[in-house]
C-alpha cells in the first residue's frame, strides 16, 4: 500500500531491482562447536577442537589456525607468533594469561568460511616441578647413594645443563628434574652399564 510507512516499498524498489549476484554471499563452509581442551599449565599442550561443516559435503582441506593470548579474560587478545597448528604447547610467556584458539575452515573446493574463535581458557598456571627424591631409573627404583655428584653449568646460550655422575658401584641414577634446568647429561659408571646388560639378558 502506497503512502504507508510499513507497506510502501516504492522509494527503495529501484535499489532492489539493481542488485546482482555478487551482492549476496552464500557460505558453504563453516566451523561449529569450537573449543579448547587440555591442561592449563606451562609445558602442557592445548588442543583446538571443532566440527567442520560443508553444505556440499566437500572435504576439509587447508583450514588455518591461530592462538591468541590476553592478560585478562575479557581483554584484548593478540596473536601468538608461530602458533598456527591445531595444538599449542604453553610456554612461560603465557603464564597467568588467558588463551583462545581460532579456526578459519576451508574445503578442498577452495571454499573458505568465516573465522570462529573459542571461549577463553585460563589463567595459565605455573609449570609443575618434580618433587625431591622423584623417579629413578635402573636398579628397581633404589635410592641413589649420597655421594652421587650433580653439577649445574650455565652455557653460553643462556641454558643450564645438569650433569649427574652416580658414585662408582651405584646401580641407580637420580632422575629428579629441576625447573630451572634446560638440559641434562648423565655420566654412567661401569657398574650401572653392567647391571643394564644383565637385566637385558
Amino acid at each position: 500500500m502506497k503512502d504507508n510507512d510499513i507497506t510502501d516499498f516504492s522509494p527503495i524498489s529501484s535499489w532492489y531491482s539493481n542488485l546482482e549476484d555478487i551482492d549476496f554471499t552464500i557460505v558453504n563452509t563453516s566451523a561449529s562447536n569450537v573449543n579448547v581442551s587440555g591442561t592449563k599449565k606451562v609445558g602442557k599442550t592445548l588442543t583446538l577442537n571443532y566440527t567442520y561443516n560443508n553444505i556440499n559435503d566437500d572435504a576439509e582441506q587447508g583450514s588455518t589456525y591461530r592462538w591468541l593470548a590476553s592478560s585478562s579474560s575479557n581483554g584484548e587478545y593478540t596473536e601468538i607468533n608461530g602458533a598456527t597448528s591445531k595444538t599449542y604447547k604453553l610456554t612461560s610467556n603465557e603464564q597467568g594469561k588467558y588463551i583462545k584458539a581460532e579456526v578459519t575452515p576451508k574445503s578442498n573446493a577452495n571454499e573458505i568460511g568465516f573465522a570462529v574463535t573459542s571461549s577463553p581458557v585460563g589463567p595459565i598456571e605455573k609449570e609443575e616441578s618434580s618433587s625431591p627424591g622423584g623417579g629413578s631409573s635402573g636398579g628397581g627404583g633404589d635410592t641413589p647413594t649420597d655421594d652421587t655428584s650433580k653439577e649445574v653449568e650455565n652455557n653460553s646460550d643462556g641454558k643450564s645443563t645438569l650433569t649427574v655422575k652416580p658414585a662408582e658401584g651405584d646401580t641407580t641414577i637420580d632422575a629428579t628434574w629441576k625447573e630451572d634446568i634446560d638440559e641434562i647429561d648423565v655420566v654412567i659408571p661401569q657398574a650401572i652399564f653392567d647391571t643394564a646388560l644383565e637385566n637385558k639378558k
